[in-house]
């Protein structure tokens, strides 16, 4: 199980500092003359994508924090897991309705981006 949580710990850093570091990373790939991958990066949709991907594996690494420790049992085990369960649900919701607030790095991402509310909308 440590290995598990120490890859989905990796996964959520480096997805973190390639949403942080998107400019230079666009730049460098630029500079190695990565054209297709280059106007990918820079698509509004991938990096909306790395930014939902960055809110979920921090959701999923606080779930499995909370279900380490000495005084863990089954019945607070039970407990975190319908408590997150409860939570995707809430998360689907807001989602269908367009509500990206539970989604902090994506929330900042739309904000940011250039995009119209009709691609917004297309893209949630």
């Amino acid at each position: 199980m440590a290995n598990i949580e120490m890859l989905m710990k990796d996964i959520q850093n480096m997805l973190g500092r390639l949403h942080e570091q998107r400019e230079v990373a666009a730049i460098f790939l630029d500079s190695q003359q990565k054209a297709n991958l280059h106007d990918k990066f820079r698509s509004e949709g991938f990096l909306l994508t790395v930014a939902c991907l960055v809110d979920i594996f921090e959701a999923l690494n606080a779930v499995s924090l909370k279900l380490q420790g000495k005084d863990i049992n089954i019945i607070k085990h039970h407990d975190t897991i319908r408590a997150f369960m409860a939570k995707l649900d809430l998360w689907k919701c807001r989602i269908q309705d367009r509500n990206t607030a539970s989604f902090s790095n994506l929330d900042s991402a739309l904000i940011r981006s250039y995009l119209d509310s009709e691609k917004k909308k297309s893209l949630i």
